[in-house]
């Protein structure tokens, strides 16, 4: 699994990086940072409801 964030589309909300800051932060621009390209097993149920959480769709996972 991979998680793409597009810069272009994020307004910062953070609702990515409340539901799971392994993988989540938000850079000093406000814009949604995705800390890893290879999301551990244990963490996909977070990251998909960390995609799907993302008011802007800014955010998507390429398997």
């Amino acid at each position: 699994m991979k998680v793409i964030a597009d810069s272009t589309m994020c307004e910062g909300n953070l609702e990515c990086l409340l539901i799971c800051p392994e993988v989540f932060a938000v850079s000093e621009d406000n814009q949604a940072k995705v800390l890893t390209d290879n999301i551990p097993t244990g963490l996909y149920d977070k990251v998909r409801l960390a995609v799907q959480a993302c008011p802007r769709a800014a955010l998507r996972i390429e398997e």
